[in-house]
């Protein structure tokens, strides 16, 4: 979606899809920006993806080399290889608003022994796009599993923790972690994959990942509220995993069926829903997809960075 000179709501698969909405409530497909085959044989429901300010990140565990691409110029470049041995990977990109840097942050989190499964440790390490020529190794960090993507706002990373079920800060500019969030007692028992981190109004948010019972749990955490979205679906529980905050109204996907991709929007103000549907995607059905709100960005990603070995 998007308003005349205004922000972008993109919609990625294994491609990127630009719409608009238009006066009489329809939404349509502009042009598809086509990143097809940067993994190979990489099916999509293996594959993670942040934006930030413009642009994205997106990795699979099952290959080390994390891809940062610029949908506004169309510019895609892999990250460094990391001379390091570990079965699984995780990225995150983080914007520093003051300098207007981007950073890119690679972590592998893994247990200290074969023998001890309950003891862990995590090591960072940091890229400054348009810098650096490979990565620097952060030191003194705790150990934490991150659960789903992070969101990134005013230059802090917050990230699910499975480990101590609460929510972890990092501060982009300093490279260091500055605080964590203690999860309220309704999370307790549930799996941190049910919830969706997001940013309302500059606020982290919490969002629940289920329609169970018609209903949707949402928490702006920075005003203290706990908002109960009451949910169209009601005949069945419906599991998402796409959703994003634009423009005073929270987006949620439902499904992608017979290149017809199904969506709702809450307006928090009016407390009112609506419902989409966009026709002409690829293929007849999407294992995973997802809504990012992206603002243009002309930052230039040519240098070519190292690639992949």
């Amino acid at each position: 979606m998007t308003r005349p000179g205004g922000t972008k709501l993109l919609v990625p698969k294994t491609v990127f899809y630009t719409l608009e909405q238009t006066k009489d409530g329809k939404a349509s497909l502009l042009n598809i920006e086509d990143f097809d085959g940067l993994y190979g044989s990489v099916k999509a429901w293996h594959t993670y993806l942040e934006c930030v300010n413009g642009l994205f990140c997106f990795w699979t565990k099952l290959k080390q080399c994390g891809i940062i691409c610029n949908p506004s110029t169309g510019e895609v470049r892999l990250l460094p290889y990391v001379d390091v041995d570990a079965k699984a990977y995780d990225y995150s990109l983080g914007f520093e608003p003051e300098e207007k840097v981007y950073k890119g942050f690679f972590m592998k989190t893994q247990h200290t022994s074969i023998s001890d499964f309950k003891t862990y440790y995590t090591r960072i390490w940091v890229f400054t796009l348009g810098k650096d020529e490979s990565w620097k190794e952060i030191k003194s960090i705790p150990a934490f599993n991150r659960v789903r993507e992070g969101v990134c706002i005013d230059g802090v990373i917050y990230m699910f923790n499975c480990l101590a079920n609460d929510i972890v800060a990092f501060n982009v500019k300093a490279e260091s972690f500055c605080r964590t969030i203690t999860l309220w007692e309704a999370l307790y028992g549930h799996e941190l994959d049910f919830y969706n981190l997001m940013e309302v109004k500059r606020k982290l948010s919490v969002l629940e990942g289920t329609a169970a019972y018609g209903e949707i749990n949402f928490w702006i955490l920075g005003k203290g509220q706990h908002i109960i979205l009451d949910f169209p679906l009601v005949h069945k529980t419906v599991f998402f995993d796409c959703w994003t905050y634009y423009d005073g109204e929270i987006i949620i996907g439902v499904g992608v069926k017979n290149k017809k991709l199904s969506f709702f929007s809450y307006d928090i103000a009016r407390k009112s829903w609506r419902e989409f549907e966009v026709h002409g995607f690829r293929g007849n059905d999407a294992s995973k997809f997802g809504f990012y709100k992206c603002v243009e960005s002309l930052f230039p990603i040519r240098k070519k960075l190292q690639m992949c070995s």
